[in-house]
């Protein structure tokens, strides 16, 4: 039999704790009626603050027409495109054109499709680490773009500053690496923090000045729940053609299940390219309908992006009541569903093998899965990220579990 492609091969790697622990989490969850001594994932990026709001929405939705069944522009249909664009006008506050928008099955497959189209077979993405752990299969698994952390060279930080950024870009080059791209995310995973305009603007103008494209990942655009509101680079590049975006409404609206993506950029080569890579991963016409219907009022989104902003800053306050009581640590945070967890004095050893082993024991004793730093590239073990977007009764019930793991209670 002929071999497979060495792509195959690579992709044949040996599933991440992660992984394994999301599906064992699956396969037994809490429920505090049905099944009390179930796992709790705490581990996952998704949101369940929202599907009163939501649930309620899609069961007045109207009955499939015979055109939500059958081809339609497979980069997205005109109308779902106009909602969205209008939806997103709302969320990162700046004039956002349809035409501009490239509709797909996930914002993974979107961030695939700008690697494919800006990079070469080895070119390097600059990326601020810790990261989260899925861009490297958006970018590796088949555009084969590398990417390079980039550290801060302050201890007491974690978030890398623009001097990191030219040092990083620097040494990458003197080492005969092609650097191709800067990837930003913001608000950021996992560190749940938000960007400000000054420091956006420093990031476009450092990517001027080395000639790189920037891809800005605004996932959680419309869940930053501190007092400094979310900035768009698009808001404040308004006509770029090498600043692009990826959006979509799984953590806004906790729609995870509707794998829906959104490439956006005024860079026309590139929306033509984007447009026929689209066809590989077309979100379904069936889906597009209920979305229409779903986020088509313009008051009805304000009213639960509000919503969830308010849900999250509630939850959020909750785990730090708790943590306090804990003598835990949290990176200060203002975005996202999760928060940036300080472990370190709880590993029995500085190394990733003892958070990885911290990390099975909240699994096994407290039934309660996180997320190691070692996932993140984070250079120093200890850190966990630790999602908190739960009804009040169950991340209690996931603190329970911690606390119980780390001997706190």
């Amino acid at each position: 039999m002929p071999a497979l492609s060495q792509r195959a091969l690579a992709l044949q790697g040996h599933a991440s704790p992660l992984v394994t622990a999301h599906f064992r989490i699956a396969d037994d969850p809490w429920h505090p009626q049905r099944n009390p001594g179930g796992y709790m994932n705490l581990g996952t990026a998704e949101n369940y603050l929202l599907w009163d709001r939501i649930g309620a929405r899609l069961q007045q939705a109207p009955a499939l027409g015979e055109h939500d069944v059958h081809y339609d522009l497979l980069h997205g249909s005109t109308e779902t495109r106009r909602v969205i664009a209008g939806l997103m006008q709302q969320t990162h506050r700046c004039e956002i054109e349809p035409e501009q928008l490239v509709l797909v099955a996930g914002a993974s497959a979107a961030l695939d499709i700008l690697a494919q189209l800006l990079c070469e077979p080895g070119d390097g993405v600059l990326v601020s680490a810790p990261y989260y752990a899925g861009f490297e299969g958006d970018f590796g698994a088949r555009a084969d773009a590398r990417l390079i952390p980039v550290r801060a060279a302050n201890p007491r930080q974690l978030h890398a500053q623009l001097d990191d950024y030219e040092r990083a870009l620097a040494a990458a080059r003197d080492a005969g690496q092609a650097v191709r791209a800067l990837l930003v995310c913001s608000p950021h995973n996992p560190l749940g923090i938000s960007l400000g305009k000054e420091e956006i603007v420093e990031l476009i103008e450092f990517a001027h000045r080395h000639d790189l494209q920037l891809i800005f990942d605004e996932l959680y655009a419309g869940s930053v729940y501190g007092e400094r509101p979310f900035v768009s680079a698009r808001a404040l590049a308004p006509d770029d053609p090498q600043v692009h975006s990826v959006y979509g409404l799984a953590k806004d609206f906790g729609l995870s299940g509707f794998k829906f993506g959104v490439l956006h950029s005024v860079n026309p080569e590139l929306l033509a390219a984007a447009r026929q890579l689209a066809q590989l991963a077309p979100v379904s016409t069936g889906t597009q309908q209920q979305l229409r219907w779903l986020l088509g009022d313009a008051q009805w989104n304000q009213q639960t992006l509000d919503c969830n902003r308010q849900r999250l800053a509630s939850a959020r306050a909750q785990l730090q009541q708790r943590m306090d009581a804990l003598a835990v640590p949290l990176l200060a945070s203002d975005a996202a569903v999760y928060v940036w967890l300080d472990l370190r004095q709880h590993l029995e050893r500085a190394d990733f093998d003892a958070e990885l082993a911290l990390f099975q024991r909240c699994l096994d004793l407290g039934k309660v899965g996180i997320s190691p730093g070692s996932a993140f590239n984070c250079v120093e073990p200890g850190y966990f990220r630790l999602c908190f977007a739960r009804d009040s009764a169950a991340l209690d019930h996931g603190v329970d579990g911690l606390a119980r793991a780390l001997g706190l209670s």
